[in-house]
């Protein structure tokens, strides 16, 4: 089973994230913020990670910029109603979704991106 961190300070979009992911046979794990991830980051290993930007604590770009230092083995997607994507494809992550999100499509790009493994 593929195991997912999601990032996200909205409840609602945590939750429904986790309803939809778990409801297609991933396991998920949840963080309110980037400190959060970065301590379930440090006890279990994930195969993708999707992350909001604009969080309380810790932005998206700051807790991606400190897994790619770490070179922590993960593909990230972030999520953003912000114009960030230049910035977080210039760190490597493997995907970008502007809000709203379709999640449709979201959940292709995780089947295409964790098949590989």
């Amino acid at each position: 089973m593929k195991k997912v961190l999601i990032v996200d300070d909205d409840e609602q979009i945590r939750n429904f994230l986790n309803d939809v992911l778990r409801m297609n046979g991933y396991e998920v794990d949840c963080a309110s913020n980037g400190e959060e991830a970065l301590k379930l980051l440090e006890h279990k290993n994930y195969d993708l990670l999707i992350t909001d930007n604009k969080m309380p604590k810790m932005s998206g770009l700051e807790l991606v910029r400190i897994i790619k230092n770490k070179k922590l083995n993960i593909k990230i997607i972030a999520i953003s109603g912000e114009e960030v994507e230049k910035s977080f494809t210039e760190l490597g992550i493997s995907e970008f979704f502007r809000k709203p999100i379709r999640y449709k499509k979201l959940l292709k790009s995780l089947e295409r991106l964790v098949q590989y493994e």
